[in-house]
């Protein structure tokens, strides 16, 4: 786990962080869960490229996201951590330690992806069970289609 925010907030007001240094913080937490996600790629799957295209992700982008040099939105975020199994809690403090807003059960479409991850739905369980409610699948596979037009994942 990274610094905690009591001790990140003495820092500052100690002066022990300054300004060159407050970004590095976010930066190093955020190298060590890319780290942790590419090790359960590399341990669930054979190759990186199966497990992009199991996720509808370009390799590429797949690449640039765990060496730092690209940012996932949420719903790519999802899917990767759908497709590697990680159960609620799991997805929730990476999705925070990553920046990105955490799943909120207030939120209809989110209440649905909440309830596929504790059912332990796949991707595409996942996806079809968004649409099913009339809602966009969270894979760019899925949503390319929804987004097209269909209303439905093939």
């Amino acid at each position: 786990m990274g610094k905690q925010t009591d001790k990140i907030l003495k820092d500052i007001r100690d002066g022990k962080i300054d300004e060159a240094s407050i970004d590095e913080i976010d930066s190093v937490d955020e190298a060590k869960v890319r780290g942790m996600i590419k090790a359960d790629i590399d341990a669930a799957y054979p190759s990186r490229s199966k497990f992009a295209a199991s996720c509808g992700i370009h390799d590429s982008q797949l690449s640039e996201f765990i060496n730092g040099h690209k940012k996932f939105g949420r719903d790519n975020l999802l899917t990767i951590f759908i497709t590697l199994n990680y159960d609620w809690d799991k997805i929730q403090d990476t999705l925070k330690k990553l920046g990105e807003a955490t799943l909120y059960a207030r939120n209809k479409r989110d209440r649905r992806i909440i309830k596929a991850i504790r059912d332990k739905k796949t991707l595409d369980e996942t996806d079809r069970f968004l649409i099913s409610g009339g809602f966009e699948p969270v894979s760019p596979d899925a949503r390319e289609d929804y987004n097209n037009g269909s209303g439905e994942h093939n």
